[in-house]
């Protein structure tokens, strides 16, 4: 609520837009630090094999051969299986397969016959692992982090303003970005300002003379000027007249819409149960 109360039937009033702070790109930006692992190197692998030679089991029966890997391995395989008869002519009546077993560091062959003929196979078995670990190492990257605010049509107005603020330590980046839209929706526009002469004539009048201080509210109300809204306190200058009458002159500003209210946090903690907010 106001201080006091002001209209065109009591005062000379008169109007006017002030420019000089205007600002219609707002900036702000902070340091930032983090670590990043870089590698320097790869890690390396390799194939360990064992070459098998040996003769095909008899014709219907199935062998097993069994491969430890000495570390542990990330892969195996079987290749390059070549298998003749005893004519050294290419034979093709066996299956081959390579199979799991108990050991998770182990694999078997199991080779069946399932031609008419014996024969030799030859083949490949082999596992890959690890022999050397990747190689880091950690580096603080430095950077900038920015968040901004800007009004085209303040800026084709009146000239890009630009006004940079401090970014307060342990503010996020979306508080200070609120904290910037803020700055721009007060300052993007030309300020209000009010020039009030009032003449001591009554009782009422000379009250608000003499009680008034700097940054009360007042709210202005005057139909030529479609005014009605508040306005702070700016200056005040009081001064005689012949017949005795005081003349005061209160230089008025606009207050801003996120002035007109104030911001409070509820500890929501305590509102539940019997709680009330009063």
């Amino acid at each position: 609520m106001a201080d006091y109360t002001l209209n065109d039937t009591m005062a000379d009033i008169r109007y006017e837009l002030d420019d000089r702070f205007i600002y219609n790109d707002i900036r702000s930006s902070i340091g930032t630090t983090k670590t990043e692992t870089v590698v320097d190197a790869d890690p390396l692998y390799e194939w360990r094999l064992w070459q098998e030679y040996h003769s095909l089991p008899n014709p219907g029966e199935t062998t097993f051969r069994y491969f430890t890997a000495s570390v542990d391995p990330v892969a195996w395989r079987l290749r390059d299986i070549l298998c003749y008869d005893y004519s050294y002519v290419p034979y093709s009546g066996f299956q081959i397969d390579l199979i799991t077993v108990d050991d998770p560091n182990g694999r078997a062959i199991e080779l069946k016959n399932t031609g008419s003929s014996g024969g030799t196979i030859k083949y490949i078995v082999e596992y890959k692992c690890l022999v050397a670990d990747v190689v880091t190492h950690e580096e603080s990257v430095f950077s900038t982090m920015t968040v901004r605010a800007y009004d085209e049509t303040s800026i084709l107005q009146y000239g890009r303003r630009t006004m940079n603020l401090v970014w307060p330590v342990g503010a996020t980046e979306q508080q200070m970005q609120s904290i910037v839209d803020r700055y721009l929706a007060k300052h993007k526009d030309p300020a209000a300002r009010l020039v009030v002469t009032l003449k001591g004539e009554n009782d009422t009048i000379r009250a608000i003379i003499f009680g008034c201080e700097i940054s009360e509210d007042v709210t202005v109300v005057c139909a030529n000027l479609g005014l009605n809204d508040a306005f702070y306190i700016d200056s005040i200058a009081i001064s005689g007249t012949p017949d005795g009458i005081p003349v005061c002159t209160l230089g008025l500003t606009d207050k801003y819409a996120t002035e007109t209210y104030a911001i409070f946090v509820l500890d929501t903690s305590e509102l539940d149960g019997t709680h009330k907010l009063g």
